[in-house]
């Protein structure tokens, strides 16, 4: 399947942030997945695992093997910044670029339409989607209103 373009490159944008994603700063997306909606907002890679991390063990910041993948995705990023940047790139440096990605869309606060047509669960849930599974995809949050 190929990759939307717009949508590589949207994450690929949030994924070079250095400071914390909050909803008030983020770009919402709303993913189409297999004939499913999923709404929320990206975050880095980073940010996710580190949230992870706190699910995990209940600190702040969190612990463990979340909070070490947190900080290899903040170094793969700084490294491919860098990369990007160079002219003159070795094969391996080249490969490095090839591979880095991105490979999934992070959602934070993710929810997705249900049987009866509503947004659920309610909020907080952090969701990876593979970009390759993405049919379709909108800037954007979507909310469902309902009428009698």
């Amino acid at each position: 399947m190929t990759q939307d373009v717009t949508l590589v490159v949207a994450v690929n944008i949030t994924n070079e942030k250095t400071e914390r994603v909050t909803s008030s700063n983020a770009q919402h997306a709303t993913l189409f997945v297999s004939g499913r909606i999923i709404t929320g907002y990206m975050i880095p890679a980073w940010q996710m695992m580190e949230q992870f991390g706190r699910y995990e063990t209940g600190e702040p910041g969190g612990t463990g093997p979340y909070k070490s993948l947190a900080q290899i995705m903040k170094d793969r990023e700084a490294r491919a910044t860098e990369l990007t940047e160079k002219e003159d790139r070795t094969e391996e440096e080249q490969e490095f670029l090839d591979d880095f990605g991105p490979h999934f869309v992070n959602l934070a606060d993710a929810r997705w339409e249900t049987a009866n047509g509503s947004l659920g669960p309610d909020t907080g849930i952090l969701l990876r989607v593979k970009i390759d599974s993405v049919d379709a995809w909108t800037p954007g949050v979507m909310t469902v209103s309902q009428t009698d």
